[in-house]
């Protein structure tokens, strides 16, 4: 099985056949830009020390490629304290969500799910739908 799972620069396009395996620690989110879903793969570009008002804080560059192509879908900037509370995303995109991929699927710590390419097109093409209501009217008199 593990030779039929996707490595971090393979694709659907190239390897078809092959499962995306998501576990807790899996690098798997999904980015929904400009009302438009990705499942994509986080990649970290580059991590800088900076000293700014005699305080040391961390500048990281991450990108996202989408699982599908290995299309580049988002760059993000964030600066964090050393310790990585308080992060804060610079140059921030409007209409632009990421969620990982274990909180959705809700895995637990030892849990791992192996994706096919028609799974993770079903999940970026999910549609959810608005409660209904059936005309009801509430009551006058509670008491």
């Amino acid at each position: 099985m593990k030779e039929n799972v996707l490595k971090d620069f393979e694709t659907f396009n190239e390897f078809p056949d092959k499962y995306l395996k998501v576990n807790k620690s899996s690098n798997c989110y999904l980015v929904n830009k400009n009302g438009k879903k990705f499942i994509t793969k986080k990649i970290l570009d580059s991590v800088t020390i900076l000293e700014i008002l005699g305080s040391q804080k961390i500048l990281t560059v991450r990108s996202y490629y989408d699982i599908n192509n290995g299309e580049l879908i988002l760059n993000t900037k964030s600066i964090s304290n050393v310790d990585g509370i308080n992060e804060e995303f610079l140059e921030k995109e409007e209409n632009v969500e990421i969620d990982s991929l274990s909180n959705i699927l809700n895995i637990d710590e030892n849990g791992s799910y192996y994706l096919l390419k028609e799974d993770i097109d079903k999940i970026v093409n999910f549609k959810e739908e608005s409660a209904k209501t059936y005309g009801l009217k509430p009551r006058k008199y509670y008491f």
